[in-house]
């Protein structure tokens, strides 16, 4: 994270002050809330497991009290596409929010969440990257479920999907 904010900065020095400071966090209680909301969630069919990271960033949003933006991407295989777009209404033409009343009111652990991705696929983004000069950035960056030694499995989900490939 760090190489990749030095970029950003190296190549767009007016960012700098803009990133805020990377929060680590060694251990989150999951309130009763979360939990049920979470369960309720997969036993309707709308989440893949009873928890997921979507829990627990809900769970930090409302512990620190503040929203995050969340890169959920248009994409058939998005669980939080699937589970949360028909219950958006955009905010100040830039993000998009939960409704302050969801269909579903397990929803609303997400109501600090912005979701300026959702409606964009990740091509889009990549050709967003190389039009202004920073795809570079871009293959620098990586998610993984099972990453081996600090780097990308190259087998999940999350490595199979990436429309970017690593350098």
């Amino acid at each position: 994270m760090n190489k990749i904010k030095e970029m950003i900065y190296s190549k767009f020095n007016y960012t700098r002050g803009l990133i805020s400071d990377t929060i680590y966090i060694d251990k989150l209680n999951i309130s009763n809330l979360v939990k049920t909301a979470m369960l309720n969630l997969y036993e309707s069919g709308k989440n893949h497991r009873p928890m997921s990271q979507y829990g627990g960033l809900a769970q930090i949003t409302m512990d620190m009290n503040k929203n995050i933006e969340i890169a959920v991407e248009n994409s058939p295989h998005s669980t939080m596409r699937k589970m949360v777009y028909e219950d958006l209404v955009s905010k100040n033409n830039e993000y998009h929010v939960i409704k302050d009343n969801p269909n579903d009111k397990n929803l609303n652990i997400f109501k600090k969440f912005l979701y300026p991705t959702i409606n964009v696929t990740k091509k889009e983004m990549f050709e967003t990257s190389k039009k202004n000069h920073y795809d570079d950035i871009l293959k620098e960056t990586w998610s993984c479920w099972f990453p081996v030694n600090g780097k990308p499995c190259g087998k999940c989900p999350m490595c199979s999907d990436r429309y970017v490939a690593q350098k």
